[in-house]
């Protein structure tokens, strides 16, 4: 299966009608999550997608959907945190390891070049993924090697500007740009930064062509 299957990049709306089920009164919806893993973190990646860029409110989401029960509302969003963010946080990491380590993943297309089109919807995913690892990472109070952390934001950096070019050598960006990534994602075990790392793995494993085997 291509990496594509996580997640169709839906909008709220959309969101809602394939996995919200709704109610006549308020916090009585619930989510039918997929059965099938793969469909389940697309969902679940969808739903923090649309959170991180403002397209809708966590609370909001409760409210509707998750019927937690409570009414205040940093709890609220502390069970979307629990319920969902950390389990998903952990599904995608072991995803990406036991998917991505199997040499079948990467040694067809890695001496490859690889064309890119900065209009494609695929493209500029995979510029704001990185991107947001880079805010994160920079922001980030739980790195406390400076010097290492120095290296990463300039490996993150040279790779911004490595996909900025019309095309690039996929054994290049394996070399430094994937093998950054999961360093870091070795580093950011859990939380947010983690979800970030994760999520742009897959947008530049799916820009770069590469499929993840079953």
């Amino acid at each position: 299966m291509t990496v594509n299957a996580l997640g169709q990049g839906l909008d709220k709306e959309a969101w809602i009608r394939a996995y919200g089920i709704g109610s006549r009164g308020i916090g009585g919806g619930n989510v039918q999550w997929p059965s099938l893993k793969e469909e389940r973190l697309g969902a679940q990646l969808d739903l923090f997608r649309l959170f991180a860029q403002g397209k809708w409110d966590a609370f909001q989401f409760v409210v509707n959907f998750l019927n937690t029960g409570k009414t205040n509302l940093n709890d609220m969003v502390q069970d979307v945190v629990h319920q969902i963010f950390n389990p998903m946080t952990r599904d995608l990491r072991r995803y990406i390891i036991q998917n991505w380590d199997a040499p079948k993943a990467i040694a067809p297309a890695s001496d490859r070049v690889v064309q890119f089109d900065h209009n494609s919807a695929v493209y500029k995913d995979a510029i704001a993924s990185l991107n947001r690892v880079r805010d994160a990472v920079a922001e980030s109070n739980e790195y406390s090697d400076l010097e290492d952390k120095a290296q990463r934001l300039y490996e993150l950096d040279a790779s911004n500007t490595l996909l900025k070019a019309g095309r690039a050598r996929v054994e290049v960006l394996q070399a430094l740009t994937m093998k950054c990534l999961r360093y870091l994602a070795d580093k950011f075990v859990e939380g947010i930064v983690s979800v970030v790392i994760g999520t742009a793995i897959i947008a530049l494993v799916t820009l770069m062509g590469l499929q993840l085997p079953h």
